[in-house]
């Protein structure tokens, strides 16, 4: 129907609007593309493209209330139409899924959120307890991490509206479940700190009280009773960290969170930005921040910000480096190649975990337990991997029997004399961690080949024996070479690898672009630059690409998260039985993205209804390309494009049929 390709149409003109951070007009094309589509097809109010385009729109009126000056009428308006028309989809879906259904509490969330800022805080107090009722079900449970956010956010909106009392029930509810349980102690502290401010406004408020039963009746009004016993300075710190789910919505934090800090002490609070989307913020790292923000928690030292980390490895410490995470310590020389040294980290990431989350979650459900022979086999080259660490003797998914040890087929080591189930570094296990998270179905093959100190000092280790080894039909026969590594030169050893496993042995592989920044010298590394090869790049949960990337030029590039990304370390040479480290960069990128390819070949080869004629073609490099584009979230179409697993199968039904169209239309496309 034309009208049909008119409202498409307009979306896709939305979209560039969008992309351009032209949000009026961006929100005029998905105004008038909601009303062709309903002049359309009048009597589907829940089709998956008029909800599509209703949220996009209310993203629009959620950034331009972002952009709005604090005092500006609009700013408030703006959020209130944002509000209504998310309230519009909410209904609708509550038709069509489960009243458990993740995709609902997601929604419901970000409405909670929303209302929170514009001072509804019962509306947000409603939201929030229909979802934790559902939360504390035997599905997800009191001690899952989900349930304890909300939980605590329940809280929040109760002491805004001055039940401190309930409030504090919640919070000594939380901490029980989380001492019962063995949380760590440093988690558990912070919410004995939140019980600690909540006792204290208690307090406030019974001296207030007495204070007043002192003073004749005539002396004070009756609006001062029915004031919330939060202080007001408060109130505003606990509102700021309450952020609209957008991209641009981050600046507002940051410049909200310096402003807050001041306030506190000059500690610098993280914001918790949450991503452009209705996606949940699950961790007690999101309940770290509120409580920091809102001064409740106090730490040692001034943790270092992003912005900090890139000012300092740009001040001439990096100039002849080009390892694959930012780090505030000299980059190490190319010549021998090198994989990331990242002492330190910018902290753990709210959002970050959020995104990872969302595959755990909307992604697998769609997944069913592989059999044997249908798995993906992925190859990582990396430092190795502490197989003893107890993150691997964990379950590998919900629904399976299979430890995540299990799931790891062979280590072998290229290096002499040392072993490829153990890693001296770290980075590999962090790394492999990743590809298991992301992709449980798969097959994973550890090749350790970078040396203790993160250098790669026999580029033949990595070419001529772990990628031949990799890819040989006779040995791994992988799909999928994670390689988050790189040279300023160009080993030929490697580049004779290479060409061989990605146009004789049709292998993906999938390499870091390095972390130089766009005013490097040779920019992206090697093989992240070679032509069969995938370059991924660094995002934030937002899609916002990192100053550490090279220039990206490249039209094949990809980026996906790789901020403040958080997973198990090796053991080696600490006392720590369960390391965990924070980490960013593109290397940090490269497993998420191989993992993202792998849940794009499961998708297609589990599928029946994909099966499809000529599907053998979408195996080239440009094919691949394109099915992980199809993972980009709406508004995102400049390219590297940003992959998000979880774009895909949001929409259940709805999804499944768009997919499998839009594949058709990458082979027909490929043919022509």
């Amino acid at each position: 129907m034309e009208g049909h390709h008119d409202y498409e149409h307009l979306a896709w003109v939305a979209e560039e609007f969008w992309a351009r951070k032209n949000y009026k007009s961006a929100l005029a094309c998905y105004t008038i593309a909601c009303l062709a589509f309903v002049k359309i097809y009048p009597d589907r109010s829940a089709d998956t493209d008029l909800l599509g385009l209703k949220d996009g729109a209310a993203r629009c009126f959620e950034h331009l209330s972002d952009l709005s000056d604090p005092t500006d009428v609009s700013k408030f308006s703006n959020l209130k139409e944002c509000i209504k028309l998310d309230f519009e989809v909410l209904k609708e879906k509550e038709k069509i899924l489960d009243s458990n259904d993740e995709e609902l509490l997601i929604l419901r969330e970000t409405l909670a959120e929303n209302n929170a800022q514009i001072g509804n805080h019962e509306a947000a107090l409603s939201l929030l307890r229909t979802n934790l009722k559902i939360l504390e079900c035997k599905e997800y449970g009191l001690e899952d991490e989900w349930t304890l956010q909300t939980r605590y956010r329940v809280g929040v909106e109760l002491s805004l509206l001055g039940e401190n009392q309930q409030a504090l029930i919640l919070l000594e509810k939380t901490l029980s479940v989380m001492t019962t349980n063995g949380f760590p102690q440093e988690q558990q502290e912070i919410v004995r700190e939140a019980i600690h401010g909540a006792q204290e406004f208690i307090e406030k408020t019974v001296a207030n009280e007495a204070r007043n039963n002192a003073i004749p009746s005539n002396q004070y009004s009756r609006t001062a009773d029915l004031k919330p016993c939060t202080p007001p300075e408060h109130q505003k710190l606990i509102l700021g960290t309450f952020q609209s789910t957008s991209a641009t919505s981050n600046e507002t934090a940051v410049a909200r969170s310096k402003e807050n800090s001041q306030r506190l002490g000059n500690n610098e609070p993280q914001s918790i930005p949450l991503g452009l989307g209705p996606f949940r913020c699950n961790t007690l790292g999101a309940l770290f921040n509120i409580l920091w923000t809102v001064g409740v928690v106090s730490l040692v030292g001034k943790p270092q910000t992003l912005a900090d980390e890139i000012k300092s490895s740009t001040d001439g410490t990096r100039s002849r480096a080009s390892s694959c995470s930012p780090s505030i310590r000299p980059f190490i020389q190319l010549e021998k190649g090198a994989i990331c040294h990242n002492e330190d980290g910018n902290g753990q990431d709210a959002s970050s975990e959020k995104w990872l989350r969302e595959v755990d979650t909307v992604v697998h459900s769609w997944m069913p337990l592989s059999k044997v022979n249908d798995k993906i086999r992925i190859a990582i080259l990396d430092t190795g991997i502490d197989l003893g660490h107890p993150y691997f003797e964990e379950r590998i998914r919900t629904g399976s029997t299979q430890s995540r040890r299990e799931s790891i087929n062979e280590c072998k080591s290229f290096l002499r004399g040392k072993r490829g189930d153990e890693d001296a570094h770290g980075h590999g296990t962090h790394a492999a961690s990743l590809l298991l998270r992301l992709a449980p179905n798969a097959k994973v093959y550890v090749a350790r080949v970078v040396d203790d100190d993160g250098e790669i000092s026999n580029p033949d280790a990595v070419a001529e024996e772990a990628i031949n080894y990799a890819s040989d039909p006779e040995y791994w026969n992988v799909h999928i070479i994670s390689m988050s590594l790189g040279w300023k030169n160009i080993p030929e050893s490697v580049e004779r690898a290479i060409k061989k496993a990605t146009m004789t042995r049709e292998v993906f592989i999938f390499a870091a672009a390095s972390n130089n920044g766009p005013t490097d010298d040779y920019s992206v590394t090697y093989p992240a630059r070679a032509m069969m090869v995938f370059p991924v790049f660094a995002a934030s949960s937002q899609g916002e690409l990192q100053r550490f990337n090279p220039s990206h030029e490249h039209k094949k590039g990809l980026s996906t998260l790789g901020v403040n990304v958080t997973g198990p370390w090796t053991r080696h040479g600490t006392d720590e039985k369960s390391p965990t480290r924070c980490r960013s960069g593109t290397s940090i990128a490269t497993p998420i993205m191989a993992a993202s390819a792998a849940l794009a070949l499961q998708y297609i080869y589990q599928k029946p209804p994909l099966k499809i004629e000529g599907l053998d073609r979408l195996k080239g490099i440009d094919g691949m390309v394109e099915l992980l584009s199809l993972m980009k979230p709406p508004h995102f179409n400049e390219t590297p494009y940003f992959v998000k697993p979880g774009v895909w199968l949001r929409e259940k039904e709805y999804a499944r049929k768009k997919v499998e169209e839009k594949i058709q239309h990458i082979w027909y496309g490929q043919i022509q």
